[in-house]
């Protein structure tokens, strides 16, 4: 127990090295079956005031993937936080992946937006935190698209995903979740068909929105459902794909298909 609350006095260290190598030592406590587990709870919000601090001033990866792990360890305690957590995170990752030449800021990037889903994930199943999570992370996410920035669309994939799981709890952010759809079967037919992978299960979640969403929303005179039919019936017939990439379009028709057969159960 000393050793360890040593090290989180020095997290407040006047020299910021010896700051950092503490936050670097401190993980390996960061665990469920961890004896200071308790002692870390109730140092809780300093240590995450001061893992912030040294994440605003320098790129280190590995600082990262603790706190991430710190998040996701203390995921209850930490929701009230979240909003200003975010903020921080969202403007670090926007400031690492600018920095293209250097592969310790886009490492470090890519377990921040690690860290942004773990958040997300947690936050977005309590109804009262969705709206303003959504908000907050949905414009660096379309961001991430629109650039074409492909070394953070699988974690992006991983948050559209969780906003469709749990579209029930929005509020006020319902046509947000619904204008990114098209957006996105337009990127991954043109610009990432290799992700496809991660964006068959975004796929899922969107056409299991309780309603019939998928049909009354549209595109270019089209109903997201046609966009999703047009997508598979591009992707399984191209002969320059692999096998892959097909039989994940294949796995979508059959989505299409459970979607149809549910309503037809139900008489709609």
């Amino acid at each position: 127990m000393s050793v360890v609350g040593n090290m989180i006095r020095l997290l407040d260290d006047p020299d910021f090295s010896v700051c950092l190598s503490a936050a670097l030592s401190l993980q390996v406590f960061f665990s469920k079956d961890s004896p200071c587990l308790n002692y870390i709870g109730q140092n809780l919000q300093h240590i995450v005031e001061r893992y912030i601090f040294i994440l605003q001033k320098v790129a280190v990866e590995e600082v990262m993937q603790a706190f991430d792990i710190l998040i996701n360890l203390f995921e209850d305690r930490l929701l009230p936080m979240s909003s200003d957590i975010l903020n921080i995170l969202l403007s670090r990752f926007r400031d690492y992946k600018k920095d293209e030449d250097n592969d310790n800021a886009v490492f470090t990037a890519m377990s921040t937006i690690d860290c942004i889903s773990s958040i997300v994930i947690n936050g977005c199943e309590k109804p009262q935190y969705y709206d303003g999570i959504v908000t907050a992370v949905l414009p660096t996410i379309i961001e991430v698209f629109s650039n074409n920035e492909c070394d953070f669309y699988e974690a992006s994939l991983m948050i559209v995903r969780t906003f469709a799981s749990f579209y029930m709890n929005a509020q006020t952010t319902q046509n947000m979740i619904w204008e990114l759809f098209p957006r996105l079967i337009s990127i991954i037919q043109t610009q990432a068909v290799d992700s496809i992978s991660e964006f068959f299960p975004v796929v899922d979640a969107y056409m299991n929105i309780p309603g019939t969403g998928m049909i009354d929303h549209q595109f270019n005179g089209k109903s997201y459902l046609e966009l999703v039919y047009d997508f598979v019936r591009s992707v399984a017939f191209d002969s320059e794909l692999g096998n892959v990439e097909q039989c994940y379009a294949i796995g979508i028709l059959m989505i299409i298909i459970h979607y149809y057969m549910g309503r037809a159960e139900k008489g709609l």
